[in-house]
């Protein structure tokens, strides 16, 4: 990787970072890791993904602890562990189902990308669901319904700030392959 491709994928994790705290604070929503994670397999590297999950995971721990007052004891940390490996999960799954739709047209792939990183993200968070006996409400119909649509439709809107980014020449496209 050269300095300016390495260059281009620090500012790109930057800004779509800062995006979705940004999305995510003025929702009042969890982390769209899923959205994340599709979008990263959709146009970056997985390298690129998973670097931008766990900027995305920090900024969100930070300001759960720092700003919001929220305390840190083990069942909490267990969740920060579980969204952090969800997210990494959902980059893995995205990737993978990026690679082996690579044939097909656009929306096909980003349909399914996206919906195999919300299953994977929510897989993770299901095993701790039943091993803390905990959370079981995030896996209400309806619960999984909305955050679907409300992650699905958070992608789209980083779908087209990135193409903006591209047309201004910032950050510069990195294939998902490379």
């Amino acid at each position: 990787m050269t300095k300016s491709s390495l260059s281009g994928s620090s500012v790109w994790i930057a800004i779509i970072a800062a995006a979705s705290t940004i999305i995510s604070l003025v929702l009042a929503c969890a982390t769209p890791f899923p959205a994340l994670a599709a979008l990263a397999a959709g146009s970056r590297r997985k390298l690129d993904g998973l670097l931008l999950v766990g900027a995305a995971w920090v900024a969100a721990q930070a300001i759960g602890i720092c700003i919001q007052g929220q305390t840190l004891d083990a069942e909490k940390a267990i969740w920060g562990a579980t969204l952090l490996a969800g997210g990494m999960i959902s980059v893995l799954a995205a990737h993978a189902i990026a690679q082996g739709l690579h044939r097909t047209g656009t929306i096909v792939r980003a349909s399914a990308t996206f919906a195999g990183a919300f299953v994977g993200f929510k897989a993770v968070v299901l095993v701790t669901t039943l091993l803390l006996d905990s959370g079981h409400g995030a896996f209400a119909a309806d619960v999984l319904a909305r955050q679907f649509v409300r992650n699905g439709l958070i992608f789209a809107g980083l779908v087209v700030l990135q193409r903006g980014l591209g047309t201004i020449g910032l950050p510069a496209a990195r294939p998902a392959h490379a």
